[in-house]
């Protein structure tokens, strides 16, 4: 097996989504109409792309006009219409106004505005945004740029779906390429709902800081206090997430630390809406020994796809081909310093009630190995996992799963009927994972599993496995139905 080429199917498969997203998108383009110190205005300029192709032609348009004149104060009054797809459009065509002033140092300062609307048809389609304000800031020989946009509020309402956006604030500052070095991003309250569900967000918080050095490393920070979830059948209630993560270079390797928590979680069934399991969630990961040329090489070829995007030349759903595309160019490479992710702690707590997990998988440094046979990459990899649950919370992990397969399976469910045969079968499949030693019994209704690989030889709780075998196991247990038939066979022995 070919482990790169494994990688471009992936990438055909993402190209089919991608295809229809593209027809799907409801920004089909952008004009731009300037006129220039209170003179007439210019020609209508229309080109098709998303956001980054409009900032990259606003600010050629920019330096253009400046290059013209380059000592002396200018003023430039824009209009900048959104082209939308055209079932939209028959309703509402947004237009932006912008008012740029340019000083004789070079420096750029753009005051961006939308003003309030207010759209309701006979179709009881409700439109309601409070209009919209942003100021783009250009430093001097337009070096960086700093943006700031505010939306203050924008509700969509109509008979299919539910949009609300409730104070959003975003401050980005972008380097002379237009490639991002900062962004933070307050958000009040972000909501949607369709027929598939509802996502409710509130306080979210984020900031992204890349940090130049041999490479640009992101490091993240991310908030946010309450998250509901409901996809028709689970219902989530997230309390303050967290996610912090931290890259570090030493010598020609990088490191990257991942810490994630959530402070509380509430999660139900819409069969069992009084009945939540109540959880604590955290989390701390590490990528470790990732080749600092590799990522290098790889950063480079994004920037390169970032400024074909710039253009028009490309989507930004090719940019992400493109990426997976050079990822895999840059594989072997970034496998040269035998990389590895580690667990350094998962843990779930609920009441009384743990699940806690520590492992790694990894290359060994010591063997040498090649993507194009996995005979050599194999006796390379290296894992081992240790996990402790108890009983009751992994009951409640398995049997609201178990409730939703056996609901779909029906076309009038007796709810009552099926959660006692969740139950039982949540039973059968926790002693299907003890017959079958994928965890041990400890005292005080706590189950362990511990696996190790090394040299091709999966250990799973002191038996060895079948490698293949196992880990397709690892990931669809042994079913219930195999179990009853080794007893009947076991039963027709006895009896002959």
């Amino acid at each position: 097996m070919n482990i790169r080429l494994a990688c471009l199917a992936i990438v055909l498969l993402y190209n089919n989504n991608v295809v229809a997203e593209e027809d799907s998108t409801y920004i089909q383009g952008f004009t731009l109409q300037h006129r220039i110190n209170h003179d007439k205005f210019l020609a209508k300029k229309e080109f098709v792309g998303d956001w980054m192709v409009l900032l990259k032609n606003f600010k050629d348009d920019i330096i253009s006009t400046h290059l013209k004149q380059p000592s002396k104060s200018q003023t430039i009054d824009t209009v900048l219409e959104i082209i939308l797809s055209e079932d939209i459009t028959q309703k509402i065509t947004p237009m932006l106004f912008i008012k740029t002033n340019i000083n004789a140092a070079g420096e750029v300062s753009s005051i961006l505005g939308f003003p309030p609307f207010n759209f309701q048809d006979k179709k009881k389609t409700v439109l309601d945004w409070k209009g919209f304000r942003g100021k783009l800031t250009f430093a001097k020989n337009q070096n960086n740029l700093t943006a700031d946009f505010k939306i203050p509020y924008l509700l969509l309402d109509t008979a299919k779906q539910f949009l609300l956006f409730d104070k959003f604030n975003l401050n980005a500052v972008f380097d002379q390429n237009l490639i991002l070095d900062k962004l933070d991003l307050n958000w009040k309250q972000f909501r949607h709902r369709d027929k598939n569900g509802e996502l409710d967000v509130k306080n979210l918080k984020f900031n992204l800081q890349v940090d130049k050095q041999e490479i640009d490393i992101s490091n993240i920070t991310l908030n946010i206090k309450k998250l509901l979830i409901n996809d028709g059948f689970f219902n989530s209630s997230l309390t303050d997430l967290g996610l912090t993560t931290q890259g570090k270079i030493d010598n020609d390797v990088i490191n990257y630390k991942i810490s994630t928590h959530i402070a509380k979680s509430l999660s139900s069934t819409k069969f069992t809406p009084n009945e939540p399991l109540t959880m604590n969630y955290q989390g701390d990961f590490e990528f470790r020994r990732i080749n600092l040329d590799a990522v290098l090489n790889w950063q480079a070829m994004v920037r390169d796809l970032q400024k074909q995007r710039q253009t028009g030349i490309i989507s930004p759903q090719m940019v992400t081909m493109g990426k997976i595309f050079q990822l895999n160019e840059v594989l072997p490479m970034l496998l040269e310093k035998s990389p590895y992710f580690v667990i350094k702690n998962l843990q779930l707590n609920s009441k009384n009630y743990i699940l806690q997990t520590t492992g790694s998988i990894g290359f060994d440094e010591e063997v040498i190995f090649s993507l194009d046979d996995t005979r050599n990459l194999l006796p390379a990899l290296q894992a081992q996992v240790n996990l402790t649950v108890s009983k009751n919370l992994l009951q409640q992990l398995i049997e609201p799963k178990i409730l939703e397969n056996l609901v779909q399976g029906v076309t009038k469910p007796n709810i009552t009927d099926l959660t006692k045969q969740a139950k039982i079968k949540t039973q059968e499949q926790i002693k299907s994972y003890i017959k079958n030693r994928w965890l041990l019994e400890l005292e005080d209704d706590i189950y362990k599993l511990t696996a190790n690989l090394y040299d091709s030889e999966l250990q799973v709780n002191g038996q060895e496995k079948e490698l293949f075998l196992s880990s397709i196991e690892l990931l669809a247990p042994p079913s219930i139905d195999d179990d009853f038939e080794d007893l009947e066979e076991e039963e027709e022995e006895e009896e002959e």
